[in-house]
């Protein structure tokens, strides 16, 4: 499985609940380098977004490239069945509109 975390904005990938969150998926693994622990953890990170640059639409959605980036680099290595989506805020607007263009992207 790959699990897909992104978060909303006023946040970033370094925030608690994506550290969290990912140490609970991988928990048992320490031993074991990060890119190889099952299940796969792609933590996603657009940096700081204000609740401005979120109002702006092309602002808003400059970042959808980096997130169908990510995506189609998971694709070479791992099945897109097993993908799963865990995301906050502009994270799942990110999602969404990434599904809805690219009707290839899919998560469980």
């Amino acid at each position: 499985p790959v699990y897909f975390i992104l978060h909303g904005i006023r946040a970033s990938a370094y925030d608690n609940w994506i550290r969290d969150l990912t140490d609970t998926l991988q928990s048992g693994q320490e031993q074991i380098p990060p890119e190889k622990r099952l299940p796969k953890v792609v933590r996603l990170d657009y940096g700081f977004f204000s609740a401005v640059q979120f109002a702006i639409r092309g602002t808003r959605r400059a970042n959808i490239h980096e997130f169908l980036d990510s995506y189609l680099a998971a694709v070479l290595t791992h099945q897109p069945d097993g993908f799963s989506f865990i995301g906050h805020s502009n994270g799942t607007y990110m999602m969404a509109n990434v599904m809805e263009e690219v009707h290839a992207v899919r998560f469980r």
